[in-house]
């Protein structure tokens, strides 16, 4: 039997998207948006994520859009800080981006601890360490996709 949730039951909590400038990772932050959530949609395509955040808010929900490219180390903590310092700490994050970097300290550098509980994998999840502490992360079929490190 199929149930279609058409209340509210996300309300209040704050889902991170990637590869959100298109397709699945359009459609699920818009989905997410339906259900409550305050949605942060990250990708590289600057003008696609605004008026995917402009199509949600006009709908009635939350978005920021993020333009950033998840194969960046750098990047990645900035648009963490960024999402918990606007929206609050990250309740889910939907890794949909295409290519994603295998998270590794760089060749001779000293990385961060790793995220007790949480395997070391692509770099938007890096993201999850401004997350609340039981919150999911989700890496959907990109997963075995492209990868860079």
């Amino acid at each position: 039997m199929t149930y279609l949730l058409t209340s509210r039951p996300l309300d209040g909590r704050v889902d991170v998207v990637t590869g959100a400038s298109s397709g699945m990772g359009a459609a699920t932050a818009r989905r997410l948006a339906e259900l409550g959530a305050f949605v942060a949609v990250i990708a590289r395509r600057q003008e696609k994520l605004a008026s995917l955040a402009a199509d949600i808010t006009a709908a009635g929900g939350k978005a920021i859009p993020l333009s950033v490219d998840v194969t960046d180390r750098a990047a990645v903590p900035t648009a963490a800080d960024e999402v918990a310092d606007t929206l609050g700490p990250a309740d889910l994050v939907f890794n949909n981006a295409g290519v994603q970097l295998i998270y590794a300290p760089a060749p001779g550098a000293a990385g961060p601890a790793p995220i007790p509980g949480r395997p070391a994998a692509p770099s938007s999840i890096r993201v999850s360490r401004r997350t609340s502490a039981t919150s999911p992360v989700s890496s959907v079929s990109n997963w075995a996709g492209r990868t860079c490190e």
